[in-house]
């Protein structure tokens, strides 16, 4: 039955695949538009590796009147196949996918707006064979895990590169891995005590509690 058997809730960005460029490119994109100097890809992302948000960072940055038409901007912007291009899967993520398989049900979790174009980028990305389960939507992580079929399954794990994937795997009763290959750095997400924190996915052990 399911719920007898092991389950792993894996989230996409930053955790399968990195996001950077995408990111920057988009940040830039939308700092020309408001006819701003853009701050370097470097210490853009070190300050999106130490907790901070888009909106964060155009906050301190620049003076930003209409918020709400920098949010449209940015979301408009983040999911369209022209930056997802941009994306390129970890390296060795597709062995390490097929090898965890052999132990676990596969739910990618995604927090993502659009399915449709994720479910494109990773049948491009030639991944999509190794999920028996893909979950979008733009709702908090752990009612996304809710909705999971295999959420009754009594060893659950979830990996993620966020504080919000932490949080959720402990709110639905998972054992959490944080990465720091992705939007946050090893330091920030020692604050969030996840069970355990590694360099990056292909790190994980199936079934075993060290690294």
């Amino acid at each position: 039955m399911l719920v007898n058997k092991k389950v792993l809730f894996i989230d996409f960005d930053g955790t399968l695949v990195d996001v950077s460029r995408r990111h920057y490119t988009v940040y830039k994109k939308i700092t020309e538009s408001l006819n701003v100097k853009p701050i370097s890809k470097l210490r853009y992302w070190n300050r999106r590796r130490n907790g901070e948000s888009f909106f964060d960072v155009m906050e301190a940055e620049y003076k930003i009147g209409d918020k709400q038409r920098l949010r449209r901007n940015y979301f408009s912007l983040i999911e369209k196949r022209t930056y997802l291009e941009l994306d390129s899967l970890f390296k060795n993520v597709t062995k390490t996918l097929k090898r965890l398989r052999e132990c676990y049900h596969i739910v990618l979790v995604s927090l993502r707006v659009s399915r449709h174009n994720l479910m494109w980028q990773i049948k491009k990305l030639n991944i999509a064979d190794n999920f028996d389960e893909v979950l979008a939507a733009h709702v908090h992580k752990h009612k996304l895990i809710t909705m999971s079929k295999f959420f009754k399954a009594k060893d659950k794990w979830l990996i993620g590169d966020t504080e919000m994937d932490i949080e959720a795997g402990k709110k639905c009763g998972c054992f959490t891995v944080g990465v720091y290959s992705g939007l946050r750095g090893r330091s920030y997400l020692n604050n969030f005590s996840p069970d355990y924190l590694i360099k990056d996915i292909t790190m994980f052990q199936a079934g075993v509690g060290t690294w």
